[in-house]
């Protein structure tokens, strides 16, 4: 199996890291306590972007080129993330459990770290009402819909 690599652009030059680095990097930019991204250098607001879909056989879900950069500074990662169709099975403050399906169809449940209000969460437990969960770096972050 090759090496995989991300970019992690710095301030003055492009610089390759491994997969193994880059996904330290990634955890460095979710804060458990205020459930939010933060970037790492300056500590403001992060942006998640997410781009065109990617190529893989052996997933069974839609994986996209996310870019994840800071409102304030210069810090800019590139990665991979997917969303997951589904309601809230369970939560506590740290981590959600999404019942869902992927997108060939198959049923799934998955636990995941989350940056999600926990009053939302509350609701939608409350409810079962479907909607899409963004997932980055295995995180949940955001949900859409």
């Amino acid at each position: 199996m090759g090496e995989h690599c991300i970019n992690i652009v710095g301030r003055r030059m492009k610089t390759m890291h491994t997969f193994k680095t880059t996904v330290k990097v990634l955890e460095s930019i979710w804060d458990p306590i205020q459930h939010k991204a933060k970037c790492p250098k300056c500590s403001s607001n992060l942006t998640i972007i997410q781009a065109e879909p990617e190529n893989q056989q052996n997933s069974l879900h839609t994986t996209y080129k996310t870019i994840i950069e800071c409102d304030c500074c210069d810090f800019t990662v590139m990665t991979n993330s997917y969303t997951i169709l589904g309601c809230v099975n369970d939560y506590d403050h740290r981590h959600v459990t999404i019942a869902g399906w992927t997108d060939t169809g198959s049923r799934e449940v998955n636990t995941f770290e989350h940056l999600l209000d926990y009053e939302l969460l509350k609701n939608l437990k409350k409810t079962g009402e479907l909607v899409e969960f963004l997932i980055v770096n295995d995180h949940a972050v955001q949900i859409i819909g």
